[in-house]
């Protein structure tokens, strides 16, 4: 039970054998059991000061539990405890194509960001430093591309806010944080988000929208309702992510 309070990780090496290495990994990990999730969600609610870290909105389900109150003004509603680097790349219960596709992305994350390596992989996505917790809307903001954050030089846990669809989103931060977004830690027992993962997230998201891919992408999945080559036969599979991995390994 998360107390109330008042406001006031390893992958493998990217080398030729990589790819094989990272299949291996991938037979054999899980995603995190139920309680688990509810127990790293509480953690970075606290870390996090029971909002989220962009646009601080309280988050609705802590205050009607009474484990803090909001300050005066603030909006509340639904978050989510979301993934900088996305869950996806860590979801092998799917067939052996899938597996060494996710395998190969994890060779091509650790050539083109080797600011990763030794910090995150297959087995290591639920750690603090790849979570935070993020209004709904922010979060589907967040895991289509977006909306990124690139890291500053020189300032610790501020990042330029990047709005890569153009119009403004719907959910945005209080008036002087709608550029930089700066995370503040309320529990350092549960260490902040590492600014490398947010780096790559941003870089990928400049490829989706400069290149078109996000585009293409979308019509892909309205033009058709399944991939036949990685379906899995239980309807798990994340098409949107498939296809991100596919057409990036290809740029």
């Amino acid at each position: 039970m998360v107390n109330s309070v008042a406001l006031a990780s390893t992958p493998a090496s990217p080398n030729p054998n990589a790819a094989n290495s990272n299949t291996q990994l991938a037979s054999n990990t899980q995603p995190p059991a139920r309680g688990r999730r509810e127990i790293l969600k509480d953690e970075c609610l606290l870390r996090d000061g029971f909002r989220c870290a962009y646009s601080h909105c309280s988050d609705y389900e802590s205050i009607t539990k009474g484990l803090f109150v909001p300050p005066a003004g603030m909006p509340a509603g639904g978050t989510h405890l979301s993934h900088v680097l996305p869950l996806a790349l860590g979801k092998f219960n799917a067939n052996q194509v899938e597996r060494e596709a996710v395998a190969n992305f994890w060779y091509a994350l650790y050539r083109y960001f080797p600011g990763l390596e030794g910090k995150i992989g297959p087995d290591s996505l639920n750690q603090h430093q790849n979570l935070i917790t993020f209004h709904t809307g922010v979060r589907e903001d967040y895991d289509d591309h977006r909306l990124a954050f690139n890291p500053i030089e020189g300032k610790i846990n501020k990042y330029e806010i990047k709005n890569l669809q153009g119009a403004p989103f719907a959910v945005k931060p209080p008036q002087g944080h709608r550029e930089v977004m700066t995370l503040v830690s309320f529990d350092n027992r549960y260490p902040l988000p590492e600014p490398e993962f947010f780096r790559a997230h941003y870089e990928i998201a400049k490829i989706l929208d400069t290149t078109g891919i996000g585009v293409k992408i979308e019509a892909e999945i309205n033009a058709s309702s399944h991939d036949p080559e990685n379906l899995s036969p239980d309807g798990s599979t994340d098409l949107a992510s498939i296809l991100k991995r596919k057409m990036l390994l290809n740029v």
